[in-house]
């Protein structure tokens, strides 16, 4: 949890992927699902084409600088995910590090969603660096959800973002107002017109098995 496997496996995806020439590279999670028919996800991404779906938080760099710029050497164990002492003395190394002005990277970092819709030239870019990113992210705490953001803002890719609702965004929706701790709130069968109706999103988070209902009414329509 929150180790460089994270960040090497949307690499191995992207490569993988990359091999076919697509004009754009969807990465989604277990809890994601679309809320758009395939003809209307194809026709949005032709309308924007070129944009690159990005999620990112203006603003929000001391997060980011807590993820990244400190040395977090205990999050590659295999056990981080489940050690409290871990967690305690991982924390514990990053309050070190603050008080001696520790700052590990030379320009400034952002913070977003690791979930994202990029192009074939955006992900040959990104694969390019594959090596300096693996070695500047490697003892980062959850940096799928900086890597990305810092890497293309830092690039002539920046022009290319896609801005909506006041923010870039990756065209997913996804409710922080009704969260439950630092957890996006879960859709409920309850929310399907909310979701079938949004603007400018193609695909959605968050959803559980528990609630089933909100995903097989969504099933049938889309199928």
């Amino acid at each position: 949890m929150g180790g460089a496997s994270q960040i090497e496996a949307e690499l191995n995806l992207l490569r993988r992927a990359s091999t076919g020439r697509y004009d754009y590279y969807h990465f989604m999670q277990g809890a994601d699902f679309p809320i758009k028919t395939k003809e209307e996800i194809e026709r949005f991404f032709e309308i924007n084409r070129g944009c690159e779906f990005i999620d990112y938080e203006p603003g929000n760099y001391e997060f980011a600088k807590y993820k990244c710029d400190y040395w977090h050497m205990f999050v590659n164990y295999p056990r981080y995910r489940t050690s409290k002492g871990l967690k305690i003395l991982n924390h514990s190394f990053v309050k070190i590090q603050k008080f001696f002005r520790i700052n590990r990277h030379d320009r400034e970092l952002f913070h977003g969603s690791a979930l994202f819709s990029i192009t074939d030239e955006c992900a040959k870019y990104i694969l390019s660096k594959e090596k300096d990113i693996k070695k500047r992210y490697r003892y980062c705490l959850a940096a799928d959800e900086v890597f990305l953001q810092t890497e293309i803002y830092n690039s002539k890719f920046r022009d290319r973002l896609y801005y909506n609702d006041e923010r870039y965004s990756n065209a997913r929706l996804i409710d922080w107002n009704r969260r439950s701790g630092n957890s996006p709130y879960v859709f409920k069968v309850e929310d399907f017109d909310l979701l079938i109706n949004a603007k400018n999103k193609v695909f959605a988070r968050k959803f559980e098995e528990e609630e089933y209902e909100i995903i097989d009414k969504l099933y049938k329509l889309l199928k």
